[in-house]
């Protein structure tokens, strides 16, 4: 017997009992309130035949009830009102069925799980050689990098190198120069002191001797002076070439004083550079031959000798550029040829730059 008929029999009873509750309420009560109305009501006559026809109708009822309530006890006989399907599926095949479609499923999550491994293969891959191109690139930028900075420091020494270079250059440029110079140099130092020479006035019917500075009164040489000092305050030291900060003192190397001089030393005018600090004059241009017809070198020598009236007046003037700009003084020179020259000169001092310091004086003749 299967397990559904075995659930069918056991609910039996209980069907029997509801049935049997339902007879009561609705057929055996009914028909009892309804004769015993009708006895009540009717004659007698009527009422006797009312209740034979009750009870034929009951006994019917109750053979056709008991009848129902045997065939309900019979094994094997379903109730009426329970029928079993035509058809039913066998119970055995469900756990095939369910058992098909769980490998099913099986396969296709083994089958999503396969396809996700690969796919997070191939995003591990895919990320490696991402890694791996951007861990190249950051190293040849890195070697691009330290290359372009050794280059750079490359050619940073070797501009440092051109710069050193050049100064010796220079350095050499001046040292030929002074070694072509070297006879012209030589004659007027080991050439021993003039005596003082008897200072003869000029005869009234001798001509004065013409001077040939380009200045020819005070303004004018006072333009062309700071012209001088400016230019001078332009140049740079030797340490400034040379990639260094310039220097900015009194003392001034003998390279950087041969670059001064030589801008001094075309100039049309008697151009002198003096020194406070040292108390003696530097340099003289060559108008000093043309116009005084002195050596350089030995006019610078003995300056204040051939100061014949004036020399006092210097020194005062000299001092006076420290609290102002500019001082004028008046000189007498001696000529080389014995008379005398009086003259006007100006001077200036550069505030500035590597000569800092160094007093320029410019002499015309007015």
């Amino acid at each position: 017997m299967s397990i559904s008929r075995r659930g069918e029999l056991r609910k039996a009873p209980s069907v029997l009992f509801q049935r049997l509750a339902a007879a009561l309420c609705f057929y055996v009560i009914p028909l009892g309130a309804t004769i015993l109305y009708a006895l009540r009501l009717l004659p007698p006559d009527r009422g006797r035949e009312l209740m034979a026809y009750g009870l034929l109708l009951g006994g019917v009822s109750t053979t056709v009830f008991i009848i129902w309530l045997r065939r309900l006890q019979q094994p094997g006989t379903a109730p009426p009102s329970h029928p079993e399907p035509a058809a039913q599926p066998l119970k055995p095949q469900g756990p095939v069925d369910l058992q098909r479609k769980l490998a099913q499923r099986d396969e296709t999550v083994a089958l999503l799980q396969q396809q996700l491994m690969g796919l997070r293969t191939q995003l591990e891959q895919a990320q490696g050689q991402g890694q791996h191109q951007l861990l190249q690139k950051q190293a040849e930028l890195d070697d691009l990098s330290k290359s372009v900075q050794d280059q750079r420091q490359l050619i940073q020494k070797k501009q440092l190198r051109i710069a050193r270079l050049e100064n010796k250059v220079r350095d050499l440029d001046y040292e030929v120069k002074t070694l072509l110079q070297l006879d012209d140099l030589r004659s007027p130092v080991e050439e021993e002191p003039l005596p003082p020479l008897p200072r003869t006035p000029l005869s009234s019917d001798s001509a004065p001797p013409v001077w040939e500075g380009e200045a020819k009164n005070g303004t004018e040489a006072s333009i062309q002076l700071h012209r001088l000092v400016a230019s001078a305050q332009r140049l740079t030291g030797m340490a400034h070439l040379s990639g260094q900060l310039p220097r900015y003192t009194a003392e001034t190397s003998a390279l950087d004083l041969r670059r001064l001089f030589d801008q001094l030393q075309d100039d049309p005018n008697v151009v002198l550079a003096y020194s406070q600090s040292e108390g003696q004059l530097l340099f003289a241009n060559g108008q000093v031959r043309h116009q005084l017809g002195w050596h350089p070198d030995r006019f610078i020598k003995e300056f204040f000798q051939i100061i014949q009236h004036g020399g006092n007046e210097w020194h005062r003037a000299a001092a006076l550029l420290d609290q102002q700009g500019e001082a004028r003084v008046k000189l007498a020179l001696k000529h080389r040829d014995g008379h005398d020259l009086f003259t006007d000169c100006v001077m200036s001092r550069i505030s500035q730059g590597p000569f800092s310091g160094l007093i320029l004086a410019l002499i015309y003749k007015g």
